[in-house]
């Protein structure tokens, strides 16, 4: 039963991969924060404009913009730029599988997992978009992934580097994540950690996540641009007195995670009854301060819906650890029958596209009777002449 949900798994997320590509190719930036700093911070990065930014006219180009560099990557070899955003769904889909193997989840729950997490409907809504949350998540999840790994190899410690200082580089958040995954992987970190395993780490994470904030200091006399009325008790009196913030939240989370919001819950649960393993109870704690940090990011009162984009790395570990501990208890076809309704519903964001599914279904057909002759062939027997 889990490879056939695995197989219709694998068949949902290579439509919305196929979907998601098309309208990369027939659409051009449209959202906001997009139009307003994303893109500008990409272009001045392509131009080499590092330090000759206009931050009077826009203080936004004083935040960090590690990100942007894969964005100004699409701007000079002139790729789509609505397809920053499905290279990120791709490189989501195959971190968390990896991830998955590296917690020894089964190839079926670990594709079934790496979909779902591909799927969540707070994904699918910044995929047209150059927001930088879905790279952050990446960046946060790859650098779990190699901390994971024992030993960390002389690469290893140089693709660390380069993924903290991606992390750290990309957003403020960054910062306190890149803290919080030293702080919780210390041992791994240090574990034959020689000066020269130093020097390959520091020399990415100083270059891509330092950077930005040594040259805020230059410009300005600060490493950090924060507007003055954010982060003060008054804001956030503000923000939770509003008439049904709570409410608010919660639809928003339905919204936003479908099933899967029940996901914070079950894992606070989990923890209280102490019954998860070392290594799932670890990335809990992990994914729950990582929720705490994204949950003291400023909110507007009345669009608490795009707030969750800051989550999506710490609920994608609450279901890795739900996935783990399914087949720790023997629960994983109900975890599985879960997942596949909420990849079901998922697809009611896509819009429909008759020539998209008819293509698509064509494509799997093809590949069918391409495999099935692939396999008759070479068993044949000829006829016997009588």
């Amino acid at each position: 039963m889990n490879k056939i949900a695995a197989k219709i798994s694998l068949l949902i997320f290579g439509y919305v991969a196929v979907y998601c590509i098309f309208i990369g190719f027939t659409s051009t930036p449209q959202e906001a924060d997009s139009l307003s700093y994303h893109l500008p911070l990409a272009n001045q990065l392509l131009k080499l404009q590092i330090f000759q930014i206009d931050y009077n006219k826009n203080p936004l180009f004083l935040y960090p913009a590690a990100g942007e560099i894969i964005l100004a990557l699409f701007q000079f070899f002139s790729l789509p730029l609505n397809l920053f955003n499905v290279l990120a769904l791709v490189c989501l889909f195959g971190i968390n599988y990896q991830l998955a193997k590296t917690i020894k989840l089964t190839q079926a729950s670990g594709l079934i997992f790496a979909v779902s997490s591909c799927l969540l409907p707070v994904v699918l809504r910044i995929i047209p978009t150059q927001k930088i949350d879905l790279w952050l998540s990446i960046f946060f999840l790859t650098s779990l992934l190699l901390l994971l790994q024992k030993p960390i190899t002389k690469k290893n410690y140089f693709l660390l580097g380069l993924t903290l200082g991606l992390l750290s580089g990309s957003k403020y958040s960054g910062l306190a994540l890149t803290l919080l995954l030293v702080v919780f992987y210390y041992q791994n970190w240090r574990q034959n950690l020689h000066l020269d395993k130093l020097i390959i780490f520091l020399i990415p994470f100083i270059l891509l996540g330092g950077f930005w904030y040594i040259r805020n200091y230059y410009l300005t006399g600060k490493a950090f641009f924060i507007p003055a009325y954010l982060f003060t008790a008054q804001f956030y009196k503000l923000i939770i007195n509003q008439n049904q913030f709570w409410m608010n939240l919660l639809t928003a989370a339905i919204s936003q995670l479908l099933l899967w919001s029940l996901s914070l819950l079950i894992i606070i649960f989990l923890l209280i009854s102490n019954v998860l393993n070392p290594i799932t109870k670890k990335i809990s704690g992990l994914a729950l301060l990582a929720l705490s940090i994204n949950f003291l990011l400023p909110i507007n009162p009345q669009e608490t819906i795009h707030w969750f984009r800051f989550c999506i790395l710490s609920f994608i570990l609450f279901m890795l650890v739900i996935f783990k501990e399914g087949e720790r208890w023997r629960q994983i076809n109900i975890v599985i029958i879960l997942a596949l309704i909420n990849q079901i519903t998922a697809l009611t964001l896509i819009d429909y596209r008759p020539k998209i599914i008819v293509g698509y279904s064509l494509l799997i057909l093809s590949t069918f009777l391409i495999h099935l002759i692939a396999i008759k062939i070479p068993n044949a027997k000829p006829i016997k002449q009588k």
